[in-house]
This record gives structure tokens, C-alpha cells and sequence, in this order.
């Protein structure tokens, strides 16, 4: 049986499983066909979308935390756990972008004054976080594959999950697929918590 910190990140990898696709297609849905002025228009209004957005980042920082905190007992994974403390950050950084939301909210005239700058802001940071994330993911997802003191069929099934997941974020093209793929690979994630962090053994 899991144990209760283990249990808490299984609901929370399916809570995230079940909220990020209903944020993205949401998202996508209530905008202008294009990724540009769907952005555009998202970040020039506060709604309850960015309360779930903050959510979301918060979840997904708790779930690798949890996922570090299941490998600390394991030898030969310091470089996986620091990985993971950089992922944090990036998804940090990633969903930090809401504050030029809540400039647009508290001080209209001074963020129509300097539009085009703090969407430029908030498209830089963003686009450049996706793709160090998805760098940092891939070298991650490799280790965790060919890591032969991890065992586990369910981290290693994560592990190949996201490393898809992170190929496609760099084609850019094909990232709007990571709609479905992540919520799988978090539903994996939540299996192994909930089933196997307790049953590592120390090699």
C-alpha cells in the first residue's frame, strides 16, 4: 500500500491528468484559430483559467518533487533528482508568465502603453522555457531508460512517454499532441506511486 505522501501525489498526477487537457482545449477552443492570437488574447485577460493555470503549474512542481523524493533511497540517481529540481524550476518559470496577466489586470493604461513589450516578455520566457524543458526532459526520460538500478516497467514506461513527449514540444508542429500524451504519461506516473515507491529496494 502506498504510503500517504505517496498516495497524495498518485491523486494529484491524475488530478493534473484530468486538468490539463481541459485547460489547453478550453484555451485553444475560446480563441482565434491561430496559436498567436489565441496567446494574445489569453494573456491580456485574467479569468479563472489563470487561477487553473497556476494550479496546474503547482501540480505538476508537487509531482516531480514526490517523483525525486521516491528515488532519494536509490544509488546512482543524484543526476536524475538534480534533473528533476531543474525541471521544477523551468515549470516554475513557465507558469510565472501569469504575472504579465495580472499587469494587464491592475494597471491597464501602463500595459497598453508597453503592450507589445510584455507580450514579447511573456512569449520569450514561455516559448524559451518549453524548449530547455524539453531538452532537459529528454536527457531525464534517457537516463531513467537506461538506468539499470531502476527497475520499475512503470517509471521506465514514464520515462519513454515523456521523452516522446519533449521530441514532439521541439517540433513545435506536432506539440499540440502532447494534449493526450501527457495525461497518459501522468496516469502511469500515478499507477507507480500509488503502487510501487514503497516496494524500491536500496541497491
Amino acid at each position: 500500500m502506498a504510503s500517504k505522501n505517496f498516495l497524495n501525489s498518485g491523486i494529484a498526477a491524475i488530478t493534473l491528468a484530468i486538468l490539463f487537457p481541459i485547460y489547453w482545449i478550453t484555451v485553444l477552443n475560446h480563441a482565434p484559430a491561430d496559436f498567436d492570437s489565441a496567446y494574445r488574447n489569453d494573456i491580456q485577460t485574467l479569468t479563472g483559467l489563470d487561477a487553473l493555470f497556476l494550479l496546474i503549474g503547482g501540480l505538476e512542481i508537487y509531482i516531480y518533487c514526490s517523483l525525486r523524493d521516491s528515488l532519494k533511497d536509490m544509488i546512482n540517481t543524484n543526476t536524475i533528482r538534480v534533473l528533476l529540481m531543474v525541471l521544477m524550476a523551468i515549470v516554475a518559470m513557465f507558469h510565472s508568465t501569469v504575472i504579465i496577466d495580472f499587469i494587464f489586470a491592475v494597471a491597464p493604461t501602463f500595459a497598453q502603453n508597453n503592450k507589445e513589450l510584455l507580450i514579447g516578455l511573456s512569449q520569450f520566457v514561455a516559448i524559451g522555457m518549453l524548449i530547455i524543458y524539453a531538452l532537459v526532459g529528454i536527457v531525464f526520460a534517457g537516463l531513467i531508460i537506461f538506468k539499470k538500478v531502476i527497475e520499475s516497467s512503470l517509471l521506465k514506461s514514464f520515462a519513454v512517454l515523456m521523452l516522446i513527449m519533449c521530441l514532439f514540444q521541439l517540433t513545435i508542429i506536432l506539440a499540440l499532441v502532447n494534449i493526450l500524451i501527457f495525461p497518459i504519461a501522468l496516469i502511469v506516473l500515478a499507477v507507480y506511486f500509488l503502487k510501487e515507491p514503497n516496494l524500491v529496494e536500496v541497491v
